[in-house]
C-alpha cells in the first residue's frame, strides 16, 4: 500500500478494498475467534488467496489479530478483531446509517445487514 499523508484517505483506502469490510464484520459479529477455513466459508465469494492477503493487511494494520494456537505439528491459526477493528466497524455502521439518511431511507435494510449480503456488493 502506498502510504499517504492523510489518515482519512489511508482509512478509506483500507476499508474500500472489496474484502476488508466483510471480513471485519464477520469477525466483529462472531464474538469468537475464527479459523481461516471457517472464515473462508462465512465470507461467501472470497478466494483463499484474497482472504489471505486481506487478513495479512488487516493484521499488519492492527485491525485484527492473528492467534497461533498450534500444538506440536498441528497448525492451528485463529483470527479475532481488535479494539481498533471494532472502532472501524463502528465507522462502517455510521456510514451505513448516513447512506440510508442521504438516500432518504431507501437503504433501510442495510443498517442490519452485513455488507457481504448486499446486492450492491455482489455486483462488484
Amino acid at each position: 500500500m502506498k502510504e499517504q499523508s492523510c489518515t482519512t484517505l489511508n482509512l478509506l483506502h483500507i476499508l474500500g478494498k472489496k474484502w476488508s469490510i466483510p471480513i471485519l464484520e464477520e469477525l466483529y459479529y462472531s464474538k469468537n475467534n475464527i479459523q481461516f477455513n471457517e472464515l473462508n466459508r462465512r465470507v461467501a465469494g472470497v478466494t483463499p488467496k484474497n482472504l489471505t492477503s486481506t487478513l495479512q493487511e488487516l493484521n499488519f494494520l492492527g485491525l485484527i489479530k492473528k492467534i497461533d494456537m498450534s500444538v506440536g505439528n498441528s497448525k492451528h491459526i485463529e483470527y479475532s478483531i481488535t479494539k481498533n477493528g471494532e472502532l472501524a466497524v463502528s465507522l462502517i455502521k455510521t456510514t451505513k446509517e448516513y447512506g440510508a439518511y442521504i438516500t432518504k431511507g431507501e437503504e433501510k435494510s442495510c443498517r442490519s445487514r452485513k455488507c457481504i449480503e448486499c446486492d450492491g456488493f455482489k455486483s462488484l
